[in-house]
């Protein structure tokens, strides 16, 4: 399985001010976790399968821990690999404790993004490989 070392920092706030707080909002730490799926798809290989050609059709996150900035362990499975889907299982560890699990289903899509495609036989080989 797939295990990135992120970054996780604050967004600065909507009127350009830096945050302070060592918290983390939780759609923050799901922009992390985002991060970490794609770059399991850009570890593929090259034009195997990226971000820009999927679509998140379902997401969940459970929070055991606050989260904070510094640096988060993600742990990414291939749960499951459908017709046009994938299925993440995430983990989110820091400081040496799990902060959060979740899942991200992705679906490969059509150039205009309006409706959901087959996987290709190379795309399920790849994904297959790191299951």
């Amino acid at each position: 399985m797939p295990r990135y070392e992120l970054s996780v920092t604050h967004r600065p706030n909507r009127d350009g001010a830096p945050v302070t707080s060592r918290h983390v909002p939780y759609y923050l730490a799901a922009e992390v976790f985002s991060d970490a799926w794609a770059r399991t798809l850009a570890d593929l290989g090259p034009g195997v399968l990226t971000a820009k050609d999927v679509a998140v059709v379902g997401a969940r996150f459970d929070y055991s821990h606050e989260v904070f900035t510094g640096t988060a362990a993600v742990t990414v499975d291939v749960q499951e690999v459908g017709g046009s889907s994938i299925r993440f299982g995430l983990q989110f560890e820091q400081d040496g404790r799990v902060a959060a699990v979740g899942t991200t289903t992705v679906a490969r899509t059509d150039k205009l993004r309006t409706r959901a495609i087959p996987l290709s036989a190379r795309q399920r080989d790849a994904l297959e490989a790191i299951r």
